[in-house]
């Protein structure tokens, strides 16, 4: 498992299954419980060691894709307003 961000108290991480398959991990903490929702959809939640595991599929992409998107979008419409500043400096990461 590869660890990408740790966002407060969870760790979101990506795990390849097979030659082709990833699946995204998010640490089971009640800020992971609802990623995990946003980014599955009406999927069942499948725990695995403290994780719940997101598979990648194309409705997966599709939803974070439209996440970007819409923060993009705010970030453009109201840019006195709100400020979605990149922070490269991520927690627990070397």
């Amino acid at each position: 498992m590869e660890p990408i961000i740790q966002f407060k108290d969870t760790l979101v991480a990506i795990r390849s299954v097979g030659l082709d398959g990833q699946q995204i991990m998010i640490q089971a903490t009640p800020w992971g419980k609802t990623l995990t929702r946003l980014l599955s959809g009406d999927e069942s939640l499948v725990r695995e060691d403290g994780f719940f595991v997101v598979s990648h599929n194309p409705g997966v992409d599709a939803r974070l894709c439209n996440l970007v998107d819409a923060f993009t979008a705010i970030r453009w419409a109201h840019p006195t307003y709100t400020q979605l500043v990149l922070n490269l400096q991520m927690e627990g990461m070397p």
